[in-house]
């Protein structure tokens, strides 16, 4: 018996589309995750730090990075860029 997936290759360009609960959870954990990693950089604060910015940034693409590797271990077809239906 194989698993439902919980994503689904988006059908014109990179990346995937929640199809499950678990998916839409993943999905939201992520975004309060990002949120908390900005809030701990200081992003939130007024004034904000000098090096806040930068600090988020390399934040947030540690993160991505490691969401879209779980999220495409969740996912039953490689992720790759797609053209659509029309273009093979």
């Amino acid at each position: 018996m194989t698993q439902r997936p919980w994503f689904i290759p988006k059908s014109y360009g990179w990346g995937f589309v929640p199809v499950s609960w678990q998916g839409w959870v993943a999905t939201l954990a992520l975004i309060v995750i990002i949120l908390y990693a900005g809030w701990l950089d200081g992003i939130f604060a007024d004034p904000m730090p000098p090096t806040a910015g930068m600090r988020f940034v390399l934040d947030l693409v540690l993160i991505t990075g490691v969401a879209s590797w779980f999220f495409e271990k969740k996912m039953n077809e490689p992720l790759k860029w797609r053209w659509g239906k029309w273009r093979k």
